[in-house]
């Protein structure tokens, strides 16, 4: 197999479009339809299925997919330890950081812009599938490095676990919310008043909200799955129901000046970020220089 064929094949794959796999890898549509077609035609396995609504993967080609993308990576780093031997970084790093990161852990975003300083060479891609997502993506070869809410019990041992920071939940409601003027409330209190706006099932600020009220026996209705805390607050500023965000995610700002912030009772839950990557340390020198960069200052 021919690298250039599996980068074509994996950018068809991702993009779901030969039009778009072309644009992602700079060459004439014609000249990597014909590549990926050899492919398949050398190896006598149709990896693609055409059709006028887009491109799917076949059994075979998912197969491939999962494994050209290790490839990929392998090549990507043997290039990128040759270069740091000649004293500088390059080549792509992959971090997949939650969304509460630059509120509830500023460190980690300074060390990435101090990181970017040093190596300015090296392109950094930031993904964000919440936790349990990038816990797959890390699992998969498709991250580096991961930024997540989980605390290491909820994190599988082929992988290193450091602690950045830990918060307490409050609990987010519009003004006129008829909790608004308590001075704490408890769970019971805020799933009896109205809906909950919540993160996404992937977050792990989901997981252990969901954990502390079936912990409790309290069964909320959940209005909104939002992708952020900032949406979170959003939607409870426009009175759509209560959302339980960190601490840290009700800094003062427009949308803080709509809502009242809550200390919630008897909850028994905090929200963790983490910074985990595969044991001992990933193979890609870059993603060793930034985590040495993001431990330094925790």
């Amino acid at each position: 197999m021919d690298i250039a064929q599996l980068r074509y094949f994996v950018a068809v794959c991702e993009e779901r479009s030969f039009t778009r796999a072309a644009q992602r890898c700079q060459v004439v549509q014609s000249a990597l339809s014909t590549q990926v077609a050899k492919l398949e035609r050398e190896h006598r396995t149709q990896l693609l299925e055409r059709s006028n609504r887009g491109v799917a993967m076949t059994p075979a080609g998912e197969q491939l997919l999962a494994r050209a993308r290790r490839i990929l990576a392998e090549v990507d780093e043997a290039v990128a330890e040759m270069v740091a031997l000649r004293g500088s970084l390059t080549g792509v790093l992959r971090v997949g950081v939650i969304n509460v990161v630059g509120q509830s852990a500023p460190r980690v975003d300074e060390a990435l812009a101090a990181f970017h300083e040093r190596h300015p060479a090296v392109e950094i891609r930031i993904h964000d599938p919440g936790s349990f997502g990038i816990i797959a993506g890390l699992r998969a070869g498709e991250l580096d490095v991961g930024i997540v809410g989980l605390y290491a019990a909820e994190v599988p041992g082929e992988f290193a676990h450091h602690l950045i920071s830990e918060h307490d939940f409050v609990a987010v409601v519009h003004r006129g919310h008829p909790l608004a003027d308590r001075a704490s409330v408890t769970p019971a209190e805020l799933a009896a008043a109205g809906p909950a706006v919540e993160l996404r099932a992937a977050s792990g600020l989901r997981h252990y909200v969901d954990a502390a009220f079936d912990r409790l026996g309290v069964r909320r209705q959940v209005a909104f799955d939002v992708a952020t805390t900032d949406e979170q607050i959003r939607y409870a500023a426009l009175g759509m129901g209560f959302a339980l965000v960190p601490t840290s995610a009700t800094e003062p700002g427009q949308l803080r000046q709509q809502v009242a912030v809550l200390p919630v009772t008897g909850l028994a839950a905090r929200h963790p970020v983490a910074l985990v990557h595969r044991r001992p340390a990933p193979t890609s020198p870059a993603a060793r220089a930034l985590i040495a960069e993001i431990l330094d200052r925790v």
